[in-house]
């Protein structure tokens, strides 16, 4: 998610679902406190409106209220994997808002489709099982090595 402060408040963007799928239900979703107080804005969903862009394609949401009070979502479904951009504009309070907000590293996901998030799920669950195997080959070996230094008999000399 990214931040951003506009004005008296302190804005968070992002998906509800990351990482975002192409052709999974989501949400675009925003939560706003005052900056000063960290304290929810409610009522905003019925003076801001959401617009997802997506290439050449525009189209525009109306916010409405989630159960996390001064958090607000627009519910789509991404068609297609790639950059979805969120336009927020309206009011808050007595303040205009038109706040841009682009995916990337640091702020929130590029939509992805299922194949690429199956095949990285895949690449992390060979490298666990790698990983496990090498500290279960080191666990068994040093059990051999002790094993065999315990087994040896011991000599004395009179």
């Amino acid at each position: 998610h990214e931040g951003r402060t506009v004005g008296p408040y302190e804005l968070y963007v992002g998906f509800l679902n990351e990482p975002a799928i192409a052709g999974q239900p989501n949400a675009a979703t925003l939560r706003i406190r005052t900056k000063a107080d960290e304290k929810p804005v409610m009522g905003a969903a019925s003076s801001l409106k959401v617009q997802i862009i997506f290439g050449s394609q525009m189209s525009e949401y109306s916010l409405v209220d989630t159960a996390t009070p001064g958090t607000y979502a627009a519910a789509f479904t991404p068609p297609s994997r790639g950059d979805y951009v969120f336009r927020f504009f309206g009011d808050i309070g007595e303040r205009e808002v038109d706040e841009t907000f682009e995916p990337g590293p640091d702020t929130f996901s590029t939509v992805e489709d299922a194949a690429t998030i199956a095949a990285r799920g895949s690449q992390q669950r060979t490298l666990y099982l790698v990983g496990g195997a090498v500290v279960l080959a080191g666990v068994a070996g040093g059990t051999f090595l002790l094993r065999r230094q315990q087994a040896k008999p011991k000599i004395h000399v009179s």
